[in-house]
């Protein structure tokens, strides 16, 4: 069976520790007491959670449930967020969710394109700067600024989505990602 996750893990169990905390976003130190070969399961344990059957997942689960309170309340709360949102959680999706988010978001991109909209320090200088030389009446209404900062984040957000699943894509094809 075919994950959909297709990470190209190092070979040495300290470096695979290291890469997995860091697809989970954990400090490798929270994890020093227990063996590296251990810790591989477990946190692969959790990555997969969401890609194997109903009986692997309890079967997941009862092994968290052997690892200290904090240690197990912190791969636990792994396991569960993406269930919240998966988006917050890129690491659990399918590589092919993965290609289908990135068009949806680069669609997104485009359109916000199309209409002007960039995304960096000096676009946001220059939103602001446009929003203040607005006329007092009429032009700079409370309507006219919270539409103004509402689109413009909801493009912000949506390149800070894009930027993150590319990152996961570069991740699972071996490349370094530079922003």
């Amino acid at each position: 069976m075919s994950s959909g996750l297709e990470y190209r893990m190092p070979e040495k169990d300290t470096a695979k520790v290291a890469y997995l905390c860091q697809i989970l976003n954990l400090e490798k130190q929270r994890f020093k007491d227990l063996p590296d070969r251990k810790l591989v399961g477990l946190l692969s344990d959790v990555i997969l959670y969401h890609h194997v059957p109903r009986m692997e997942q309890r079967q997941i689960l009862k092994r968290l449930t052997t690892l200290p309170g904090p240690l197990h309340a912190k791969l636990r709360s792994k396991v569960a967020t993406p269930l919240v949102q998966p988006l917050w959680s890129v690491w659990s999706l399918p590589t092919q969710e993965l290609f289908e988010y990135q068009e949806l978001f680069d669609t997104i991109a485009s359109f916000g394109n199309f209409f002007g909209y960039s995304f960096s320090a000096m676009s946001a200088k220059e939103m602001i700067a446009k929003v203040k030389s607005l006329p007092d009446e009429g032009g700079r209404t409370p309507i006219t600024l919270a539409s103004t900062v509402l689109i413009w984040g909801f493009f912000w957000n949506n390149e800070s989505a894009r930027q993150t699943i590319q990152q996961e894509i570069n991740r699972r094809a071996g490349k370094k990602f530079q922003s």
